[in-house]
């Protein structure tokens, strides 16, 4: 049975000269090296189903099968290459008519942004309930889609993905936002969207998609204590509620979520919240904050 496994991954391997490489990756041209880990990875996406049959019945070659794979694939999974396969194939931007009507329906939109633990879901999910608006967490929506990939390796590939704290593709998370807006622009009075944008270039491409929120919430705690504490005890499953996630997911807003509060084509509209306090004290900071931008 082992030996089926390797003929075939053998001549899937064989087939990456015929995989066109890509050229470039957030806006940078790849090197040499790069276009070929990108080929390598995407033999890797539609061959991975092969490796853990290959494994199980192969107990002593489990190490030399893991450090051949050591580089081509994340090291809790299937490569990340697939998602971005998957957005490619299935995730192809909305035609800009598709959303006239929500451009032209006026209705406010607002950004809840802050790090892991802050309480964007709940906070947000409270005032919507209470105000007829449309709670959309960006988190859920990928979750959701996950779970309905068409192959298990996809869905592995995401889950290894949020786990992580990378960024998806932006036009895989706008392409998902945007077709929730979609279905209830005509039926809500306005709309909190939590947990997008991740980064000043997704910021960037809403606006330029969509329009420019009306404002932006950022949620703020004094110690990182309290956000590793909230996670650990809100038991709610998700594969990236541990430690190791959530140092991964604190770099990655550090990095590329704070910078939108400062950045001049959005800092006027950003409005930081305290959230320190227990859900009710911080419930009323954060109705507080969209008071001035809320239309009851």
């Amino acid at each position: 049975m082992g030996f089926k496994w390797i003929v075939v991954h053998l001549v899937l391997v064989q087939l990456v000269t015929l995989v066109p490489a890509a050229t470039e990756q957030d806006g940078k041209q790849l090197t040499l090296f790069q276009k070929l880990k990108w080929k390598l990875d995407t033999v890797a996406c539609f061959s991975w189903s092969y490796y853990p049959q290959f494994i199980l019945s192969n107990r002593l070659l489990k190490p030399g099968i893991e450090w051949l794979l050591e580089g081509v694939t994340t090291p809790i999974g299937a490569p990340p290459q697939c998602v971005k396969l998957l957005v490619k194939v299935q995730y192809k931007p909305l035609n800009k008519n598709l959303l006239q009507p929500l451009r032209e329906s006026k209705l406010p939109i607002i950004w809840i942004l802050g790090p892991p633990g802050s309480g964007k879901g709940t906070l947000s999910a409270k005032y919507a309930e209470s105000a007829s608006y449309t709670h959309i967490s960006i988190g859920e929506l990928i979750r959701a889609e996950a779970d309905a990939a068409p192959k298990p390796i996809f869905k592995t590939a995401m889950q290894n993905y949020m786990a992580s704290g990378q960024l998806f593709p932006v036009t895989f998370s706008l392409t998902l936002l945007e077709k929730k807006m979609l279905t209830v622009y005509d039926s809500t009075k306005g709309f909190l969207i939590d947990g997008f944008p991740r980064d000043v270039r997704q910021a960037k491409t809403f606006v330029n998609t969509i329009r420019s929120p009306d404002a932006i919430i950022f949620l703020e705690v004094s110690d990182e204590n309290i956000l590793k504490d909230r996670i650990n005890n809100r038991n709610q499953g998700r594969i990236d509620d541990n430690d190791k996630s959530f140092a991964q997911r604190m770099v990655v807003y550090n990095k590329l979520t704070n910078p939108i509060k400062t950045n001049p084509m959005f800092k006027e509209k950003v409005k930081v919240v305290n959230v320190d306090g227990s859900v009710d004290e911080n419930m009323k900071a954060f109705t507080d904050a969209l008071s001035s931008v809320i239309v009851a």
